[in-house]
Parts: C-alpha cells; structure tokens; sequence
C-alpha cells in the first residue's frame, strides 16, 4: 500500500513554518547583553565624574567661601577696633580668597544648572552690595564713624550672603545625594537588565535549539517516507510483474488444459461415438439376432456411453468458456 502523497507536503509546510528569526533574537539578545553593561558603566562613570569635577570641588569652594567671609568680617571688626594693628591684610587677603573661590564656583554652578546656579548669581550680588558697604574703609576714603552707622547694613548683607552660601552648600550636598542615588539605581537597573537579557536570551536558545530539533525530526521524517514511497513504489511494480507472470502462468495453464480436454474429447469422444455405433447395428440386429435380454444390455450399455459423451461435451464447453470461446446469444430472463 502506497503512503499518503500529502505527507511530504506536509512534512514540508512544517519545515517552512519555522520562524527564521529567532537566531535573529538571541544574536540581539547577546549583543544588547554585550553593550548594555558598557552603557551602564559610561552612565555611572559620567555621573561619578560629575561629582567628582563639578560636585565635590564646588562643596571645597563654598568651605572656602564660607572662611574667606569669616576672615572678612574679623578683619573688618578688628581694623575698627585697632586700626593700627594689620587687620586690613587679613581682611584683604580673605577676599582675595574669597573673590576666586566665588569666579570658580560661579562656573561650576552654571555647569550644574538651576537652582544652583541661580543662587550663585544671587551670591554675586549679595557680595557686591556687602562690598560696596565697606569699600574706601581700608584706604580712609571711608571714616570709621561712616562705617559704624553702616555696619547695620552691612551686616545684614552679609548675613544674607553667608546665608546663601549655606544654601548653595546645601544645594549642592543634595545634588551628590541625588547623583549618587542616581549611580545606585542605574547600578540596579543595569544589574535587573542584564538578569533580564540573560533569561531572554537562554529562553531564545532553548527555543532556537527547539526549532532545530524540529527540523531535524521533520527532516528524518521527511526522508523516512520518501524512503517508504520509494519501498511502496518497488513492492508496487514487483506486484505487477508478479501479478503479470501469475496471469501469464494462468493462461498457459488455461490453455494447456483446454488443449488437454479437446485432445480428450479426439481421443476418448471418437471411440466411444464408434462404440455406440457398433452398440446400434448390434441393438437393430445387422450383426445377427440377438435375444431380447442381450438386447436390454445393448442398450443400457447405449445409454452408459450417451451420458458419457455428455459429460465429455460439458467438459468441452467448460473449456471454451475459460478460453472466452463462447457464443452469446440474448436470454429471456423470465
């Protein structure tokens, strides 16, 4: 028995059927799981530099700051308590101090970006108007009695700007607590991505090694019935030919035994047809007179050679029936 022609067909659908991109997916996979922990440590090394170059030396600039403006106001209270002792170089060198701690912080804050830069500008003018307050005081262009009715004011602005100094401290200390919470969470989320990448990118190679497993079992499959077809096909035609010498065989014997009956019928139906005629002249008495006892016998021996010659006929048409040698003539079937 031949197999299902629509097996190979469908061996084949299946073959086709196989997604082709999902060794696409695990070679992106691999790649996002090679590049996405070089993009975490770029993000985590820029923002530690951040705090690093911009953070932390601006934190350095406000303690400077906040001594230079300490030095600032001692040296001022003391050149107006003793104006003979040298607080006028103490107060001098701390703004001097204080001038490039503030031009560099002023930069770092910009980089930063509001609040922060902001209240340094702010800073400035703070510092601006404290300075205007007490300037011509160290070079007698101010008399200590003009500076002591200012001092109020004074004091009041410089209050407000160690006031926001602390305030840019505090800006920035929040700021590298936030960069640094920043660096934890893109550390956990690169670590969580990764774990991510890593799964995805087992469960595509399981699937993948699935897919060729299947392939392979549709290919195996595929060449075990082509190899059935190609068995069927050779059991098919050895079928036919032995089909082919089993009917040959059959006609030969069919016609040797047709020969064989019609050599009988000359051999055996002549001589028992001379038989019965020899039976007749005897049973009419051409051959002499016969008594009606022999006669009976005669003619039962008649009889025994009639249904002989019967059964010799029917032989005879059996064997032109198998040999299609029969005529046909139409039949009412009634």
């Amino acid at each position: 028995m031949l197999p299902p022609r629509v097996a190979l067909p469908h061996v084949a659908a299946r073959l086709d059927a196989l997604p082709a991109f999902a060794p696409l997916l695990v070679f992106v996979f691999l790649v996002l799981l090679a590049v996405f922990p070089v993009l975490t440590q770029i993000r985590i090394t820029r923002l530690r530099k951040e705090i690093t170059d911009i953070a932390d030396p601006a934190r350095d600039l406000v303690t400077v700051l906040q001594v230079s403006l300490a030095m600032e106001a001692a040296g001022a209270r003391g050149f107006v308590i003793d104006p003979d002792q040298d607080y006028a170089g103490v107060y001098r060198d701390a703004k001097r101090k204080r001038v490039l701690a503030y031009d560099r912080l002023l930069g770092l804050a910009r980089r930063i970006g509001p609040p922060t830069s902001t209240d340094a500008e702010e800073l400035g003018n703070l510092l601006a108007e404290s300075d205007s307050l007490i300037s011509g005081l160290f070079d007698g262009r101010m008399p200590v009695g003009r500076y002591i009715e200012r001092l109020a004011d004074h004091q009041a602005a410089f209050t407000r700007a160690v006031d926001m100094v602390a305030r840019i401290d505090e800006a920035l200390r929040d700021a590298t607590a936030e960069q640094r919470n920043s660096i934890q969470s893109t550390a956990r989320a690169g670590v969580a991505m990764t774990s991510v990448l890593v799964l995805l990118a087992l469960a595509a190679a399981v699937v993948v090694a699935r897919l060729v497993a299947e392939r392979k079992r549709a290919a195996e499959e595929r060449e075990r019935l082509l190899e059935a077809e190609q068995a069927a096909l050779v059991m098919s035609e050895e079928a036919r030919e032995r089909a082919e010498e089993r009917r040959q065989q059959l006609e030969r014997v069919t016609e040797s035994r047709a020969g064989l009956i019609r050599g009988f019928s000359h051999d055996v139906k002549n001589p028992l047809a001379a038989a019965d005629g020899y039976l007749a002249l005897l049973e009419e008495g051409f051959l002499g007179p016969i008594t009606e006892k022999q006669k009976q016998g005669v003619s039962g021996a008649r009889r025994s050679i009639v249904g002989a010659l019967g059964l010799i006929k029917s032989l005879i048409e059996v064997a032109r029936a198998e040999a299609l040698e029969i005529e046909r003539a139409a039949v009412d079937l009634r």
